[in-house]
């Protein structure tokens, strides 16, 4: 039992702390890496000057990440405490916490584990403030094994059973299997082997579980793989037709060209013959003028040379004008003929475009499909599963259902977008708008989401005049007010704020959506805004999302003919401004 447990227990270890188990040796820099060392000093050095604390701490933590990352631990606590102490100078709580967890496990890496104690401790208190259940595991799980190395295992289970108790909340198998595998060693070390044996079945099954989802969702990415090689077979399979047929095309033309080539050839021999038969005519006719009339032979010679005269520039000026007519004919069929093909290559590129918009239009509704409806599906299955079998107590079904519902309510709203967002994309969008008071529509959309914004305890203000009408789809205004305040909520934190406005501003009604959440780089908003594909970012309280609601918005936005202005800051929150005619 000990041998397995031991061997369970370095796959669950954090890399940073094998280090300590002497699992990774040190590592001398290469010369790339001293450069990179170099140059990040210096930009340290030059942030410290301009007293720019928050960009010094940066390259700080660069610098301290290459020696964490070589296995020179003292170098790498060293540069992260003086990280911490300009991040305490800017009050920066968040940075605060993640340089405390780094050094929670560097100091766990040199065996100092009184001080990695320490630090683990003030990232859990942290990460409590904050309420990020994901980080509060994290930090329970790093203090249990510092509490199993001190000896103190009843302290380690005591954080450990609580850290599963949020795993439970957020029906997170992965990180329950972590919490009862740690379990199951720290009663193993404790002596308890009993309860060591009942937490590693408990490890054991649901690893069971994990590793038929993840067979199943490599056979789903294998018949999609599948798939678009099929799309691309078929794909060239019709440009090599279109191409068979554009040479057949080609080939006739050029054979057509060669006939008229042919023609005009004839031609000119027939008329080369014909002005050779009158020269003999005319000549023989002299012949006959000097033989019978020698009195008229001036008159006949002259009279005849003007005639010859002028039958040879008869013809050759017919000739040159047919030839000028053939050439015309010929250069206006060529013409025809380029132009055609240009109009078919055209239609080629666009029908080839076509194609391209239609396959990443499948490609992202089977991602979507794929992902963000099989995993809810999954965690009904999984989560009634268990509660059929009778495997948890009253209380823990109840938040089991909590969190079903709120899932469903959630996977429902996806479908809804979905279905609304591609049939938008096949058909097109047309706003009907009417007279509409406004306050009414938002108010009811608040309503739709106040569960979610309750279970945050968000507050949710709105300031919009009662009296304020203007041209409405209501239906597309209720979808995009949803979408971004949906939006609002997910990555607001705990007791944060939300503000709904409208008011006039000059020949627009503005209506704006602002949130005191993590905010947005420049990025992620000219994407929103100009960009074909959906940010897919976790929630403050790891809520999924595919990020469609909001590029669907966006779409939606122009339809109504109105336009979308995102003010936004990483940490600042964000401020969605829709313009809407009067």
């Amino acid at each position: 039992m000990t041998r397995y447990l031991t061997v369970l227990f370095v796959l669950l270890l954090p890399p940073s702390l094998l280090a300590q188990q002497g699992v990774v040796p040190a590592q001398p820099f290469t010369h790339d890496d001293s450069v990179i060392l170099a140059s990040y000093q210096e930009r340290y050095e030059e942030q410290q000057a301009l007293d720019n604390y928050r960009e010094a701490s940066h390259f700080l933590n660069e610098i301290a990440f290459l020696y964490w990352n070589h296995n020179y631990f003292r170098e790498a606590i060293d540069n992260y405490s003086r990280s911490l102490k300009l991040n305490e100078k800017i009050e920066n709580e968040s940075g605060q916490a993640m340089l405390h967890n780094n050094l929670g496990m560097l100091y766990a890496d040199v065996k100092d584990y009184e001080q990695s104690l320490t630090h683990f401790q003030r990232t859990l208190a942290a990460r409590k403030a904050f309420d990020e259940k994901i980080g509060i595991i994290s930090a329970q799980v790093n203090l249990s094994v510092v509490l199993n190395n001190l000896g103190r295992h009843d302290e380690a289970a005591i954080g450990l059973e609580e850290a599963l108790t949020l795993a439970r909340e957020m029906n997170d198998p992965v990180q329950m299997r972590s919490c009862y595998g740690l379990l199951s060693e720290t009663y193993e070390k404790a002596g308890d082997l009993k309860e060591s044996l009942r937490y590693f079945e408990l490890y054991r099954t649901f690893h069971e579980l994990i590793q038929r989802e993840e067979v199943a969702e490599l056979q789903q990415v294998i018949k999609k793989e599948q798939f678009q090689k099929e799309l691309v077979e078929k794909k060239a399979q019709i440009n090599e037709e279109e191409l068979n047929q554009q040479q057949r095309q080609i080939k006739q033309i050029e054979d057509e060209l060669l006939q008229y080539d042919s023609a005009l050839s004839t031609l000119a021999d027939r008329l080369s013959k014909k002005e050779l038969q009158l020269q003999l005519v005319s000549q023989q006719a002299q012949i006959d003028s000097l033989n019978y009339q020698r009195e008229q032979q001036q008159a006949a010679i002259k009279f005849a040379e003007e005639e010859a005269i002028r039958g040879r520039l008869f013809l050759i000026l017919a000739f040159l004008a047919l030839l000028l007519v053939l050439g015309v004919f010929v250069f206006l069929r060529i013409r025809k003929i380029n132009n055609l093909l240009l109009q078919k290559n055209r239609l080629i590129a666009e029908q080839n475009h076509d194609l391209a918009d239609n396959n990443a239009l499948k490609d992202k509704l089977f991602s979507i499909i794929a992902h963000d409806l099989r995993t809810p599906l999954a965690s009904f299955r999984d989560a009634l599963d268990m509660i059929s079998s009778g495997a948890l107590d009253p209380e823990e079904t109840r938040l089991f259902l909590t969190e079903l519902t709120q899932q469903a309510n959630n996977t429902s709203a996806l479908v809804d977008d979905l279905l609304y967002w591609s049939r938008a994309q096949m058909k097109g969008i047309e706003a009907l708008r009417k007279s509409t008071a406004l306050a009414p529509v938002v108010q009811e959309v608040v309503g739709t989401l106040s569960d979610q914004a309750s279970a945050k305890k968000l507050n949710v203000h709105q300031e919009v005049p009662a009296g304020l009408k203007l041209p409405l789809d209501v239906g597309i205004m209720k979808v995009i007010i949803r979408n971004i305040l949906s939006n609002a909520i997910k990555f607001t934190p705990t007791g944060g704020d939300i503000y709904i406005e409208a008011g006039q501003s000059g020949d627009a009604v503005e209506l704006r959506i602002k949130d005191t959440g993590i905010g947005m780089s420049d990025e992620i908003i000219d994407n929103l805004l100009n960009g074909n594909r959906a940010n897919s970012r976790k929630g403050t309280n790891n809520e999924s999302g595919t990020g469609l609601g909001l590029m669907f918005s966006r779409d939606l936005v122009q339809a109504h003919q109105a336009s979308l202005h995102i003010a936004s800051e990483p940490g600042k929150g964000a401020t969605f401004t829709i313009a809407l005619a009067v």
